[in-house]
């Protein structure tokens, strides 16, 4: 069981945050919130439940990792404009072939997939494991995240939606990105 570390009086707080009942989540927000690695959608909300976007978890994992953005190379992605905020957070981790798009493109204002946030996370992270086993039935064993999603699970990072169904394309959602990056760095 994870308590809640007392919060210093100059830090990030959200009000959404704060009625959180998941003591771990609220943790994992606050840690990055204070490192400022991630921010607030506004009205003094982070916006927990909300779907996060694969631009929004480029920024936060090449941030976590401390990335260098100045000196990349532009993986040229059709929909990735140097113009950008994220092109410098989606090269670096392209670069480093954490994430690729598909037909040319990244997608970056789609909702990520928690197959996809398996993937990033256990590339990003260095986060594997000798078996391809877990309880999940939704994730076939010729799904390209099973690796992933297995490495995942077998390190304690991510848990399914149920105790059988990991949710590999339903959207993840900011508390849940919180949750597995800081357990992946950690």
């Amino acid at each position: 069981i994870v308590s809640p570390m007392p919060t210093p009086a100059s830090a990030v707080t959200f009000k959404d945050v704060e009625t959180v009942k998941d003591a771990e989540m609220k943790n994992a927000i606050y840690n990055l919130a204070n490192r400022g690695i991630v921010t607030g959608i506004g009205n003094s909300n982070y916006g927990t439940s909300n779907s996060i976007t694969r631009a929004a978890a480029a920024k936060i994992i090449a941030e976590m990792l401390k990335l260098d953005t100045k000196n990349v190379v532009n993986p040229n992605f059709k929909d990735v404009p140097t113009s950008q905020w994220y092109y410098p957070y989606v090269a670096a981790l392209a670069n480093l072939n954490i994430i690729n798009g598909y037909d040319g493109k990244f997608n970056p204002n789609g909702n990520i997939k928690r197959g996809d946030m398996a993937k990033i996370i256990s590339e990003a992270f260095s986060i594997t494991s000798s078996s391809t086993s877990h309880p999940f039935t939704d994730v076939k064993s010729s799904h390209y995240a099973n690796k992933y999603i297995a490495a995942l699970y077998a390190n304690n990072i991510a848990k399914g939606v149920t105790a059988t169904a990991f949710g590999v394309d339903s959207p993840v959602t900011r508390g849940q990105l919180a949750i597995f990056a800081v357990r992946a760095e950690n």
